[in-house]
């Protein structure tokens, strides 16, 4: 999948408008990667949370601001 993708061989990769997490559930068992999802809905963005735990993957709040930038912060995991 790497390939067909260019991703690179090491390092981070966004995926943003992630939705519930399965692409980045995907990219995350990609050795040498840290995969980060971002949605606007918080409901993906809970069953994304609740479908996977491991380290190389993590999911972000994306927030709409008036001017229509979107921003990231990153929702510790509840445990």
């Amino acid at each position: 999948m790497s390939d067909e993708l260019a991703l690179p061989s090491e390092g981070r990769v966004l995926d943003a408008g992630c939705g519930t997490g399965w692409f980045t559930r995907r990219l995350a068992v990609l050795p040498n990667l840290q995969v980060i999802g971002i949605d606007l809905d918080l409901q993906s963005l809970a069953f994304a949370r609740s479908r996977d735990d491991r380290s190389s993957m993590g999911f972000a709040n994306a927030v709409r601001h008036e001017s229509s930038l979107i921003s990231a912060r990153v929702v510790p995991r509840q445990t």
